[in-house]
């Protein structure tokens, strides 16, 4: 049952309150204002640690590293995959206890 409220609550966060302020900090939702938003998350939100990385191929890795533990990397699994939904944008999302790698 935890696993289900943790996941629900990341989902509700994602569509709610960081959607308006991802617009009020930079003006539209897109791939651009989401990286944005959860790199501030990360760095002012106590989050953990946020690397942006570009492949030969164009596509972004981002990497979420923390000490939340299981639930942190289940709820950030959750708020990005919510978040990503949002903008029309589908992503490979992988996470183990420590961090999450998201390749758009």
């Amino acid at each position: 049952m935890e696993a289900i409220s943790l996941s629900l609550a990341a989902r509700l966060h994602a569509t709610d309150s960081a959607k308006v302020n991802a617009i009020s900090i930079f003006g539209e939702l897109n791939l651009t204002s989401f990286l944005g938003a959860l790199s501030l998350m990360c760095t002012y939100g106590g989050w953990g640690e946020y690397h942006e990385n570009e492949t030969s191929q164009g596509r972004h890795v981002i990497t979420l590293v923390h000490d939340l533990g299981p639930s942190g990397s289940l709820y950030l699994y959750n708020f990005v995959k919510a978040f990503l939904e949002q903008i029309s944008r589908e992503a490979k999302i992988t996470s183990n206890e420590s961090g999450v790698v998201i390749e758009i």
